[in-house]
């Protein structure tokens, strides 16, 4: 069966998340991820890609980037293919490192770029790694101006959108503002549920749903499903019963 065409984003920008090949680790350790990066500057150099906001996890790459020149798909086969064959050369194994295909999520607008570039530096705090702030393995040290940060993205129309460096600190600390995701219509990863619901739920904890009224429950719930978490994952981030969340949602 054919492959299904990509949406186009008319402005150009577009999130990209690389997932390893049946959840392999993409990365083990400060190397592997330097020279990914090093990678990723010469790929989108020479095929002139700009790179406004990126963030490496263990088994996953986040990326929102600008291309007008129709020059996406080669910049991100020379990324992959180099990368792929440091890995396997490095741990001497062969095959597949990326999922075959990678995610291209269309940006439309300057609101939906902006929340892109808060989720993609919020993510380590998501997944429960650390703080944005404290995460060298993406750009959020460049936007802030951080001394001994990695140089790798064009920060300058961010910053202007924003107003510097000390207000992009500040939309970022706003993590639960809003509840985008680039997963909208798939399936949302499991390590990244739990921030999702957070967030969903305007900071609250999930496991506190079960403290409230019948009908705060409900509609909570209801929250949950509508930003795309399966009922697995409501009942995993909840704690509550399946049949509690089947019935909130009218299935039971």
């Amino acid at each position: 069966m054919p492959r299904q065409a990509r949406a186009i984003a008319e402005s150009g920008f577009y999130h990209l998340i690389l997932k390893g090949n049946g959840s392999w680790v993409l990365f083990e350790d400060s190397v592997d991820m330097k020279r990914f990066v090093q990678q990723l500057k010469k790929s989108f150099d020479r095929y002139e890609t700009q790179l406004i906001a990126w963030c490496l996890m263990s088994n996953h790459v986040h990326l929102i980037i600008c291309e007008r020149e129709g020059l996406l798909a080669q910049a991100m086969q020379s990324l992959m293919t180099a990368y792929a064959h440091h890995l396997n050369e490095r741990q001497g194994r062969s095959g597949h490192v990326f999922e075959d295909r990678y995610w291209r999520v269309p940006i439309e607008d300057d609101g939906q770029l902006l929340e892109a570039v808060r989720y993609v530096h919020n993510n380590p705090e998501k997944a429960g790694i650390c703080d944005a702030k404290d995460y060298y393995w993406s750009s959020y040290g460049e936007y802030a101006g951080m001394r001994n940060a990695i140089k790798a993205a064009d920060t300058t129309m961010i910053l202007e959108m924003l107003g510097g460096p000390r207000q992009f600190m500040e939309f970022c600390s706003l993590r639960f503002a809003d509840t985008y995701s680039p997963y909208k219509g798939h399936r949302i990863p499991d390590d990244e549920a739990v921030g999702l619901a957070t967030a969903a739920l305007g900071g609250r904890n999930p496991r506190s749903i079960g403290e409230g009224e019948a009908s705060e429950r409900v509609r909570d719930i209801r929250a949950l499903a509508d930003v795309g978490l399966n009922k697995t994952q409501i009942t995993r981030c909840t704690g509550l019963g399946r049949w509690t969340i089947m019935k909130a949602l009218g299935e039971g």
